[in-house]
Formats: C-alpha cells, sequence, structure tokens
C-alpha cells in the first residue's frame, strides 16, 4: 500500500469501524530525533519536556524520505504501547497530520470519517487518545486503570495479541471485565482519563475461551445376575440341614469337700 492523500479528512482519528473495535491511538505533538545507526528508531520531544522513545513504522519510510522534514516538530499519529515488566511508554510513528503542508492529511490510516464531520479543536488535538478495550485491574485508592487492548492478527492462522495501557483515573462501581471506550489526555508519559464510555461485558470470541475439561468419574461396575457371563461355575449355596450339629458339652463335676476327724 502507498501513501495517498485525503481531500476530505478533517479528523486526523477516525471514528471505530464498529462499537466494539480495540484500539489504542492518538496524537503527539513534537519533535523526533533518530538515532544514528537505525533511523526509524529514536526519540520523540514534545512540548511539555517529555523524552518519549519512538519507533518510525515501515508504512512511514516513504513519507520519511519524500516529504518529512525533521528539523521540525510536526502533530504525529502514534499507538502507544508499554512493557510489562517496567510500564515504560513508548510510542509507534504511524503518520503525521499536517494539512497545510502535506495536503488534507498524509496517512495510512483508514479514512471513514466524512467531510460534514467537525474537526477537532487544537487544545484537543495535542496529547488526545482514543482507547477501547477491556479493563483488567482498577485501583481506585490510586486512581490507577488497566486497560487490555487486542491487536488483530497481521496474517491468517495467527493468534491475536494482546498489550496494557495505565490511564490514571477512576471509574463507576465493578468496571473489570467490561468493555470500555475512552477518552485520554497524555501528559508526559502519563495518560489522564477525561472520559469512559461502558459497553457492556466483554464478548470474547471461542478462540480465546478457556476450554471446559469434561468431569471424570470413576467406572461403575455393573450388575448382573450370578453366574451369567462368569469364568467360573457359580459357587454351590448349602442348606442349614447339610451343615454338622455342634455336639453338647458335658458338665463340669463339682468339687467335693473331705470331712477330716479331730
Amino acid at each position: 500500500m502507498t501513501d495517498f492523500f485525503l481531500p476530505e479528512r478533517q479528523h486526523p482519528i477516525p471514528p471505530p469501524s464498529h462499537p466494539r473495535q480495540f484500539r489504542a491511538i492518538g496524537l503527539v505533538y513534537g519533535q523526533y530525533y533518530p538515532s544514528e545507526e537505525y533511523p526509524t528508531r529514536g526519540v520523540l520531544a514534545t512540548e511539555d519536556g517529555a523524552i518519549i522513545e519512538a519507533v518510525m513504522l515501515g508504512k512511514m519510510l516513504s513519507l520519511f524520505k519524500k516529504h518529512l522534514n525533521l528539523s521540525q516538530p510536526h502533530l504525529w499519529i502514534v499507538y502507544p504501547r508499554a512493557r510489562d515488566e517496567d510500564n515504560h511508554l513508548h510510542l509507534q510513528l504511524a503518520g503525521i497530520w499536517d494539512p497545510q503542508t502535506l495536503g488534507p492529511g498524509v496517512s495510512k490510516i483508514p479514512l471513514s470519517l466524512s467531510s460534514s464531520s467537525p474537526p477537532l479543536p487544537a487544545e484537543q488535538q495535542k496529547g488526545y487518545f482514543s482507547i477501547r478495550g477491556e479493563v483488567v485491574f482498577v485501583a481506585p485508592a490510586e486512581q490507577l486503570i488497566v486497560v487490555k487492548v487486542r491487536q488483530s492478527p497481521k496474517a491468517s492462522g495467527e493468534k491475536a495479541s494482546f498489550f496494557k495501557v495505565r490511564i490514571r483515573g477512576t471509574l463507576s462501581a465493578r468496571p473489570v471485565g467490561r468493555f470500555w471506550s475512552m477518552e485520554a489526555q497524555l501528559q508526559g508519559q502519563t495518560f489522564v482519563l477525561k472520559s469512559a464510555q461502558d459497553l457492556g461485558f466483554i464478548i470474547r470470541p471461542r478462540s480465546e475461551r478457556r476450554p471446559t475439561t469434561p468431569r471424570s468419574f470413576p467406572p461403575q461396575r455393573s450388575r448382573r445376575p450370578l453366574g451369567q457371563g462368569d469364568s467360573l461355575p457359580p459357587r454351590p449355596l448349602h442348606s442349614t440341614a447339610e451343615l454338622p450339629k455342634p455336639k453338647p458339652r458335658r458338665p463340669l463335676p463339682k468339687p467335693i469337700k473331705r470331712k477330716t476327724t479331730p
């Protein structure tokens, strides 16, 4: 796929393709500084002084070589990622939004917004993020929300992968296990919740459901009439008349006292 111009697009982030689309996408205004060894890897310096690790996706290479001036800051369309071990934020650069310089949007993000939609205010563009996924953990005392976002498999037959996004804020009671659509603001390297919409319990695809093992019961022994199917003949039953009678016991003799003469 090649880069294309979107003459009617007025919003850098399209609306979700369906009500329960997983995603984490946002806008960061800053200047990109590539590393000397790998130009597609570097850091993004934002207006508020944050230095965030960044990697330029492969679909940005054509734009990077032909149109992009790295000596100036841009409004970047990014995908946030975080390492689970240290929750270290880094960004994947997917496009830029600069209609005045490059035309009405140069990006590979699909367009699904009509020209009648109002543009996003400038004060909301910088640091704006749309995060949609399953809430898997909350800590109200610490104002911590952890959202799990599912990534679609890149090729057929591959399993879907997941990543987690931490957001500072609070939700209504019992939010875990439900699908949420959130709007957040990136402040430094922290996402701050601005609004949230509960879309109900999460619906897992059949491939992601835990396999249930059938309950095992001990084998039951079949009861059969005596003698049917046995390898040995049945034992004969003895009648009570054939049993030997017990012998009567003789009484013990009584002791005899002897009289002694004086």
